[in-house]
Formats: structure tokens, C-alpha cells, sequence
């Protein structure tokens, strides 16, 4: 074997033992993660690492090495690769890592100032910051509960909306009497969906029943109610609160045969504590409206009719 032969064995030889990876080929995502599993922390930061190599772009992979290369305690290289990863628009929980690992490495104000990012991005679990060992040292921090703050707003946005709260006025267990002072039924609505959803269940007098949705439609940036009754008519309607507070919502009724009218709902706030609910019908496309119910409710239990 001549000279300029052995010479290219030896750079082949010394590629593969002293290179940048430990792997002749990438390992496959599936070895990674079984070193992952099975907490073979180096073994797991080396296969990540080759994977790296060749697919730079990996998010799920930088994910992994940085979690592999927090257990080796590597924290200021961990840093880097979730910064990077970040840098990609990676999901709120990359912040939240990078609010660990700086906080591990003894650097309150940037791990607040990661955290900060994360809810402001979005990041809506409590229990992930309260159960973290690498945020407990910042528990006693009030910035801590402003974060957790935030990650409850973001975790239940309807109830923290003066838009969704809207019609909130209307929620309770009532009893429902109409013009005449005769009792109408009976009404319970509530709140569901973490104050995103009113959910109505009506029972008559005369044992008819009905149940309809309410909630705040951002989109349209509306309010929406959607009826169904037992005797099979539903409604739709749709508006807001307008200039005096009351709930104003317009849309059609349409009986069993599908036949349709128009109809508008108005619920008002009386300083008594009682909810005014007129519905009224038209027939001569708006310009006039005549009272098809005209209820009032008041609190069960209240004593008050």
C-alpha cells in the first residue's frame, strides 16, 4: 500500500473518531429519544446533537438536546440552543424553559424577564410555574404573582373581558312574571366554558321548556343567542349592549313548520335587581314593533314579585 493510501485512511480514521459527532450516521429521532427515556442524558445529548448536525432547522429536536443538556446541568449551552429555537417562533413553554434554566443559573431578572415573555405570548398554565423546582426560588417574588396573574387571564380571557361580561347581569336562578303579574316559569342561567358560554334552561308555566346559548362572538364582535324549544321553534339572534346598557339582540323566529318572523329581544337592568326581557315582533320590516313576551325577572328566594 503505497504512502498517499494509508494517508487517506488516516484522515478517514481520524474524521470518524475525532469529528464533530460521536455517530458515523445521524441517529433517528426515535434513539434519541429512547436515550431520553431511558435518562441516558449524554447518550441523549450526543444522538441530538448529531441530528442536529445534518437537520439544523429540527425544532423538536433542539427542543430535546436543550431538555438533555439541562439534566447534564450544560445550562449556559442549553441557553443557547433554546434561544435559538425561540428565535424560530417556537411555542410560549420555549420562554418558560429559558425562565428555568436562567433561573438555575442564579439570574432572577432575566428569568422574569423570559417568564414576562412567555405570558404576554400567550402562556396560560399556572400549575407548570407553580410546580416548577427551578422557579421555586422565585415564588416569594411578587413579580412571580404578577406572571401567575397573567397566565390565569390567559387561561380564562372571557372572565377578565368587560365584552364578554357583557350580559353577565342576566346570570341567576329566577322567577319569570310577565305583564299581567302572573308567573310565566322559571330560569336558570349560567355561566360555563370559564365565562365564555351562558347557558339558558327555560321551564314553563305550562310545561313547554327551551335552553339556549349566549356568548360574545369576537369575531363579529356580537353577541349571539341560539334557541331551541321543546315544541321544536328555535331562534337567532344576534347584537349588543346598547347606549342605555340594556342587551339588544335582533335575528328570526322560526316555528316547527320552518316558517320565519323577525324578532328582537331586549334585556334590561332595573335598579330594583330585576331583569326586564321584552321580545317583540314585526311585521312590516322594522318600522314598527309589537310585545310578543314581556317578563320580568326576579331572584328565587329574593321575597320579591
Amino acid at each position: 500500500m503505497d504512502q498517499k493510501h494509508i494517508f487517506i485512511i488516516i484522515l478517514l480514521l481520524s474524521a470518524c473518531l475525532f469529528g464533530p459527532s460521536a455517530y458515523a450516521q445521524a441517529p433517528t429521532m426515535e434513539e434519541a429519544q429512547a436515550h431520553l427515556q431511558a435518562e441516558d442524558w449524554e447518550k441523549a445529548a450526543a444522538a441530538f446533537e448529531a441530528i442536529l448536525e445534518e437537520d439544523t432547522d429540527n425544532g423538536r429536536a433542539m427542543w430535546l438536546y436543550g431538555s438533555a443538556l439541562r439534566q447534564l446541568e450544560q445550562y449556559d449551552k442549553a441557553i443557547d440552543i433554546y434561544t435559538k429555537l425561540d428565535a424560530t417562533g417556537s411555542p410560549p413553554i420555549v420562554k418558560v424553559n429559558l425562565g428555568e434554566l436562567y433561573a438555575l443559573t442564579g439570574q432572577p431578572d432575566d428569568a422574569f424577564a423570559w417568564l414576562e415573555k412567555a405570558t404576554a405570548a400567550g402562556f396560560s398554565s399556572q400549575q407548570t410555574l407553580t410546580s416548577s423546582t427551578a422557579l421555586a426560588a422565585l415564588q416569594e417574588d411578587e413579580r412571580f404573582d404578577e406572571i401567575l396573574a397573567q397566565a390565569d387571564k390567559n387561561a380564562r380571557p372571557c372572565a377578565f373581558s368587560e365584552k364578554h361580561r357583557a350580559f353577565d347581569f342576566w346570570v341567576g336562578e329566577w322567577d319569570v312574571i310577565n305583564a299581567q303579574g302572573q308567573v310565566a316559569g322559571a330560569n336558570s342561567i349560567q355561566k360555563d366554558e370559564q365565562g365564555c358560554l351562558l347557558v339558558e334552561r327555560w321551564k314553563g308555566s305550562g310545561g313547554g321548556t327551551g335552553m339556549s346559548i349566549n356568548y360574545y362572538d369576537p369575531g363579529k364582535e356580537k353577541w349571539v343567542q341560539q334557541w331551541v324549544a321543546s315544541g321544536a321553534s328555535v331562534i337567532y339572534l344576534e347584537g349588543e349592549l346598547n347606549e342605555d346598557g340594556a342587551m339588544v339582540l335582533e335575528g328570526e323566529l322560526t316555528n316547527r313548520n320552518g316558517e320565519s318572523s323577525p324578532l328582537r329581544g331586549t334585556w334590561t337592568l332595573l335598579p330594583d335587581g330585576r331583569v326586564r326581557q321584552l321580545f317583540e315582533q314585526t311585521t312590516d320590516g322594522g318600522e314598527t314593533w309589537a310585545p310578543w313576551f314581556d317578563g320580568y325577572y326576579v331572584r328565587q328566594g329574593s321575597g320579591e314579585k
